[in-house]
């Protein structure tokens, strides 16, 4: 039985079309068709670096507030409660922007080009630069709110364990 090489042959036959595509575009067309790719992908890059902060970020504010939850009959702590509300919002702050950041980097509007959605690439190539670069404006407010909020629940914790 021999292995079925159909989905090969359809990606295939996609980028032949995808190149022939390009290949039809003037030089100053081409040109702008890479620029759309390159600024697509500084900003997906710079919108992923920032996830992988938020994530670090929120992963250890997770395991403070779970164990200030847990250890509050051993060591109390003054305001333990206020504490876990502040990081509560601090956390869905990151949330939101990791939210806004996934829905920028993983939808993906054009896959391979068609025919008849050529042209309509065309004309959104530069509408979905400006909207990735929304995304990442709110993303990097979201994030820098977050991390100020994270430093200043930090020190304020710290202050509070040094005068107990």
């Amino acid at each position: 039985m021999e292995p079925d090489t159909s989905q090969g042959n359809d990606l295939l036959s996609l980028m032949e079309n995808d190149y022939r595509q390009l290949a039809a575009l003037s030089a100053i067309e081409q040109w702008a068709y890479h620029h759309l790719y390159d600024q697509l992908n500084v900003i997906d890059a710079k919108a992923s670096s920032l996830l992988r902060v938020n994530s670090t970020i929120m992963g250890f504010l997770a395991t403070i507030l779970t164990l200030m939850s847990r250890v509050h009959q051993l060591d109390p702590i003054p305001y333990r409660r206020s504490f876990l509300i502040a990081g509560a919002g601090i956390l869905a702050l990151f949330a939101v922007a990791d939210i806004i950041g996934l829905r920028s980097i993983f939808w993906l509007k054009y896959f391979s080009f068609e025919d008849a959605h050529f042209e309509q690439y065309r004309r959104d190539c530069f509408t979905l630069i400006k909207s990735r670069g929304r995304r990442l404006k709110q993303i990097t407010i979201l994030s820098f709110m977050g991390e100020l909020g994270f430093a200043a629940l930090f020190i304020l914790l710290v202050i509070a364990e040094l005068t107990l």
